[in-house]
């Protein structure tokens, strides 16, 4: 219920009160002016879409990160990394009122953070941080009194892309990186995963979500779930299986036992993965290669091997744009100049 008060010369105070929302109250030059802002918190709050505007300044940065922590983060592929940077935004901005975060105070945390740390790794951590005040905003209802306050945070430049590939040699085997990393994971269960990104071009997480009610061998494709990938998620989209793919999935589900539809066919721990991956690649005397370059590799290869049109490759990777899809990109120039001579001839 709304209470209207004349508090003096060109003053009107507005008071609203509603059974499980706070008390709004605020001063006008006319009753005219209070009335309408009465009208409008009431019927917000009935319609349920009212925010409170002191929520923000009486919840910490901190107390939003713990949100995000219980409410997001179990539901993340990430999470290892995502709770190190929420870990590190509590303990470096945690202590502010969130309505006295501003652009100036994030930017000056920003340029501190670049004198120790790669311009991608605080582009993630800002974007972690945004993702906090999203869901603090969705889910609880807490706004910033500055909708610009994100957007006025410049980000870092983008650092140096990566362009590291699996070293070929056809004259020599022991200089071929990818023969070399079979072999070195020969005893190990990530090895037909490696095969598979290769042939693929799945990001890890999407590869291990993969079930066999996604596989359709009459069509010869899989079906490609979304997958949390850091600040947004992976397009569902189906892709088609190479020879190679195929015939590795046909013998992993001859080897097995009957295996029910809901059992995953990679049945392994993301961080398993990444540890044995690490650790074939130390046996192998690989260096500098992380598995998510086997997506730059398969990529790559969609183009080289198959000759694909961009328009088609993209439809397998899950691109949205060319910009994204040529950082994946990355062609041999021997192969390139083997396709020249070849058409010339």
């Amino acid at each position: 219920m709304a209470t209207i008060e004349k508090r003096g010369p060109g003053q009107w105070r507005a008071k609203v009160r509603k059974k499980g929302f706070p008390v709004q109250t605020q001063t006008f030059g006319s009753r005219a002016e209070a009335e309408a802002w009465a009208r409008d918190i009431e019927s917000q709050m009935d319609r349920s879409t009212f925010i409170d505007p002191a929520a923000a300044k009486r919840t910490t940065v901190a107390d939003l990160i713990e949100f995000y922590r219980n409410e997001r983060l179990p539901g993340l592929s990430s999470q290892k990394q995502t709770a190190s940077d929420l870990n590190r935004l509590c303990s470096d901005l945690g202590h502010y009122i969130y309505a006295d975060i501003n652009p100036p105070l994030l930017c000056q945390w920003r340029d501190r953070q670049l004198k120790t740390l790669s311009n991608d790794t605080v582009r993630k951590r800002l974007g972690v941080l945004k993702r906090v005040f999203d869901h603090a905003r969705k889910r609880h209802r807490i706004v910033h009194p500055d909708d610009k306050l994100m957007s006025d945070v410049d980000l870092p430049s983008l650092g140096v892309e990566r362009s590291r590939r699996l070293v070929e040699d056809d004259e020599d085997s022991t200089k071929n990186e990818y023969n070399r990393l079979l072999k070195a994971l020969e005893r190990t269960v990530v090895k037909d995963l490696f095969v598979f990104l290769v042939e693929t071009a799945l990001r890890r997480g999407e590869a291990l979500a993969l079930c066999w009610r996604h596989v359709d061998f009459k069509r010869n494709t899989i079906r490609v779930e979304a997958v949390e990938q850091g600040a947004r998620k992976s397009r569902p989209r189906h892709v088609p299986l190479t020879p190679a793919a195929r015939a590795l999935l046909e013998s992993i589900k001859e080897s097995n036992s009957p295996i029910l539809d809901s059992d995953r066919i990679f049945p392994i721990a993301r961080d398993s993965v990444t540890q044995a991956f690490r650790r074939a690649c130390k046996r192998a005397n690989i260096k500098g290669l992380r598995i998510h370059d086997l997506r730059h590799e398969a990529t790559s290869r969609f183009f080289e091997d198959h000759d694909l049109a961009i328009v088609e490759v993209a439809s397998i990777t899950g691109h949205t744009d060319t910009k994204s899809l040529a950082r994946y990109t990355h062609l041999a120039a021997a192969k390139l100049a083997k396709k020249l001579k070849k058409n010339a001839s």
